[in-house]
């Protein structure tokens, strides 16, 4: 069943109550799981019925696969925001920017292993900002030659900062959500050879020049 409201077409009071369904949904299935999550459960949290329910949805998987996009198009701004990895200053920015989309979202995040089994899109969406942030860091690691093939490097990078923000979220280890930038932009350092002055410049390009000298 198709949702009767296209969201192209919702006036300002409709685009509303689609937005607090969308809330309502990420609530619930953060909580509650993808699996435990009903249709009722969402209905009740957004104070609202299942006819305007399925005014603008055709079911909770819809919901979810329209939630999983907006985290997909989040992301997919820091990806494509991935800067000079020689430059500690901008790696550790970058990552706090990483950071913040996790912060906000990882409790959602955890859900989409459940929903990937009953729906492919997630599974599609979930691959696709894996793609997007393993070509981001390829194209930077080429510039940046460390001895090791760019595209196995990125996926060890990308999987290595989506862990640690999975572990550190769901309290796996004892570390903060800085304690773990710090820790990852001090590896990537290491990787591509930078380090950072006492006054915040980095020299890790100034040292690879006088290398190829």
């Amino acid at each position: 069943m198709k949702p009767l409201t296209p969201e192209s077409d919702l006036l300002p009071r409709g685009q509303k109550t689609r937005d607090r369904l969308l809330g309502a949904g990420s609530r619930v299935f953060s909580e509650r799981g993808y699996h435990s999550t009903r249709v009722e459960d969402i209905v009740v949290e957004a104070k609202t019925s299942h006819g305007t329910f399925y005014l603008y949805f055709s079911s909770k998987q819809e919901l979810f696969e329209v939630l999983a996009s907006e985290v997909v198009e989040e992301l997919s701004t820091v990806a494509n925001s991935c800067p000079d990895l020689s430059q500690d200053i901008l790696v550790q920015e970058w990552l706090v920017r990483f950071e913040v989309v996790y912060e906000k979202r990882h409790a959602f995040l955890r859900t989409w292993i459940e929903a990937e089994i009953v729906s492919g899109e997630i599974g599609r969406l979930a691959e696709g900002i894996v793609t997007r942030f393993t070509q981001a860091l390829t194209r930077r690691l080429e510039e940046t030659p460390i001895g090791l093939a760019p595209r196995p490097a990125a996926v060890i990078l990308i999987s290595m900062v989506e862990r640690l923000e999975y572990y550190v979220h769901g309290r796996a280890i004892d570390a903060t959500p800085l304690e773990t930038i710090a820790t990852l932009a001090g590896v990537i350092s290491a990787l591509v050879g930078t380090t950072t002055t006492s006054n915040g410049l980095n020299t890790g390009s100034e040292r690879r020049a006088k290398a190829r000298a």
